[in-house]
């Protein structure tokens, strides 16, 4: 800290007083008041971040001081634009940047050299340090910054295709044995484990929930007592789950609604009782996991952060001192919620198919849910709703898959190197660009019955998707729609056992769409069917 006191005296007085006017303390996205800087005028040793899960992101600011005073007052400006906007994980993500691009600066590098070395450099972190930097350079534009030339900004904001190739969904595609979905036998053997009265009983509950619905932790973290709800006329009980992937400011403004079993409802209600009852706090507002302790990161030892509290007046409780953050204390972070998975691997029994421990991550149950959704018939909107997306482009990969080819990837020994050969090419995803899909096959005896119209990739399963689609033109081959009737007869009486009714609705419409074709093959009018030349 001596070497940022000496760098900084050389500042004049009167700059620093105007550099960052009076605003010590900005309001986050989520309402809390945050300090940036000291009684000086410089930025915070560590800037302290709260989020609605009882959790704090560290934002360390050494290097920020040592810069010199335009981008220091430059760094201020952005800093506030994403600390408004952005939710404390994000800002996390684009302060990292913000660091290394700080500590560049303190070397003497020139800014535009760091822009030309910055696209060649390696690491995990690349992609999000040139999306940050992009966002970051049009303030440093904005405030006339001469250091800058205008053709290194320009050749900067054209940079495309910098993200890892690596597939983020290759565990998902390869159905990877530790991080991928779990095969039904395993699901089967988990499930068994929610039943266990000698697990605890938070445990099985987040298991529950992971298995039915697939949740993100924050979003476990999130719900609270008032989202678990009876309905008077029904007598059914379900689950308001928050959405976590929306754009509205607050993080408990948008629900989805989750009917529960009867086995999750009296896990929660027995969860819920087991907690202890807090005075000066509405019984509603608490969260459904909550806390035994709340945060008190000022305690000596305490690993989550007091080393950052040291010198520091205000508590972290302070943070939350408003009433509508009062129960926010109690909310177990998403660490801890990872952590009850986890931390139980070794109550449980081994995997049916590794004969390990397993993997209890919670994105392998979104993984899962996912995969058997789309195994179900469910349509790319359905499935989309289920796992809390916006739009179906968040979830196209998880129809990468037929329900045959399902079967193979699960059954097959993935020892054997020609099944490893097979997994490899199915999976290329260099095979999928610009894929016109000329011929479309029924996947029994693998006819063609038609062609598509599309001239994008389709992840929908043929046969299925097709026969309810408008891009879809039938050929006027009989026997091959007549073969790809039966399959789709023999799919719904297997869905009308295991399925609800909003999903037997899409085979009922490709069993139509199929028929229609069957009518037009043998030379009758047909109304709404593709006819046109690809």
């Amino acid at each position: 800290m001596e070497s940022t006191q000496s760098q900084l005296s050389l500042t004049a007085p009167g700059e620093l007083q105007g550099l960052w006017n009076d605003a010590t303390f900005i309001k986050s996205r989520l309402g809390y008041d945050i300090e940036l800087f000291d009684d000086h005028g410089f930025f915070r040793q560590v800037i302290k971040l709260p989020d609605d899960t009882s959790d704090f992101v560290y934002l360390k600011s050494q290097y920020l001081n040592l810069m010199d005073f335009e981008l220091r007052e430059i760094a201020a400006s952005y800093l506030r634009y994403i600390i408004e906007r952005y939710h404390a994980s994000t800002v996390r993500l684009k302060f990292k940047f913000l660091e290394v691009f700080a500590r560049e600066m303190s070397k003497g590098i020139h800014i535009n050299q760091f822009l030309d070395s910055l696209p060649v450099q390696e690491g995990r972190d690349k992609a999000e340090h040139i999306t940050a930097c992009k966002e970051f350079l049009r303030f440093v534009l904005l405030h006339g910054y001469e250091g800058l030339a205008l053709e290194v900004y320009e050749d900067f904001q054209k940079l495309r295709n910098y993200a890892s190739k690596q597939n983020t969904y290759l565990a998902l595609f390869v159905m990877d044995e530790d991080r991928g979905p779990f095969t039904r036998e395993e699901v089967s053997v988990l499930s068994a484990q929610v039943d266990r009265q000698s697990l605890p009983l938070g445990f099985r509950l987040v298991l529950d929930l992971c298995l039915c619905f697939g949740l993100r932790p924050i979003q476990i973290s999130l719900l609270r007592r008032k989202d678990f709800i009876r309905d008077k006329k029904s007598g059914i009980w379900y689950l308001n789950v928050p959405r976590v992937k929306q754009k509205s400011r607050d993080r408990r403004t948008q629900f989805s609604s989750r009917i529960l079993t009867e086995r999750t409802t009296k896990l929660i209600q027995a969860y819920i009782d087991s907690a202890p009852t807090l005075d000066g706090v509405d019984p509603a507002e608490l969260p459904i996991f909550m806390t035994s302790k709340p945060v008190d990161l000022e305690r000596d030892g305490n690993s989550l952060g007091s080393h950052y509290w040291d010198d520091v007046e205000r508590l972290s409780s302070d943070y939350f001192s408003d009433q509508s953050k009062r129960a926010v204390l109690y909310h177990k972070s998403i660490c801890r919620i990872n952590y009850m998975l986890w931390g139980n691997e070794h109550r449980l029994p081994f995997s049916p198919r590794t004969g390990k421990r397993f993997n209890l991550c919670a994105y392998r149950f979104r993984y899962t849910v996912g995969t058997q959704a789309v195994m179900s018939g469910c349509t790319p909107e359905e499935l989309a709703d289920l796992l809390d997306h916006n739009d179906t482009n968040s979830i196209k990969h998880y129809f990468r898959f037929t329900h045959e080819m399902w079967e193979i990837l699960e059954n097959a020994t993935l020892s054997r190197v020609e099944q490893k050969q097979f997994t490899a090419a199915w999976m290329r995803e260099g095979d999928l660009e610009g894929n016109i899909y000329s011929q479309v096959c029924e996947p029994i005896n693998f006819n063609v019955i038609g062609k598509c119209a599309s001239r994008s990739i389709c992840f929908e399963e043929p046969a299925v998707a097709c026969y309810s689609c408008d891009r879809f033109c039938p050929n006027e081959n009989t026997a091959a729609h007549e073969s790809a009737l039966e399959g789709l007869v023999a799919r719904k009486s297997h869905l009308l056992t295991v399925s609800t009714a909003n999903v037997v609705s899409v085979i009922d419409q490709a069993i139509a769409g199929c028929r229609a074709a069957i009518a037009y093959s043998e030379g009758h009018d047909v109304v709404l069917i593709n006819v046109k030349e690809i």
